[in-house]
């Protein structure tokens, strides 16, 4: 930015919180006229900057944002995962139903190929 030119006020707010947490004096950074309309938020930043406690990112969340920014697809078992308990819970039950048509169903036929047709009464006794 040209000397010359006046700063606008998000340039000016920008220097300021940068001041402010580098911990730089605010003396000679400002003229009197940037001085007087930014000098209102001085405490709103210092404020600000007292209140804010860093924290780590979970580490889940991390991966799977990082598999959104990429564009990578979940595998099946991750979107089951991230599923609500009630849901993961009937995702399983039929998965193991439809295991249990298709050996059914298999057994069925391997019984019709063979001449013998195995019927519910039959096999239960």
């Amino acid at each position: 930015m040209n000397a010359h030119e006046p700063k606008t006020m998000d340039h000016l707010l920008d220097e300021l919180t940068s001041a402010v947490l580098e911990n730089q004096r605010l003396a000679g950074l400002f003229t009197s006229d940037e001085a007087a309309q930014i000098l209102p938020f001085l405490g709103l930043i210092r404020h600000l900057r007292q209140a804010y406690r860093p924290r780590r990112a979970n580490r889940r969340f991390a991966a799977r944002l990082q598999r959104d920014l990429m564009g990578r697809d979940y595998t099946v078992m991750e979107r089951v995962r991230y599923l609500p308990p009630q849901v993961q819970i009937a995702a399983c039950l039929a998965i193991v139903g439809t295991v249990l048509v298709l050996l059914r169903g298999r057994s069925v036929l391997a019984g019709q190929a063979l001449g013998q047709i195995v019927t519910p009464v039959e096999a239960a006794s």
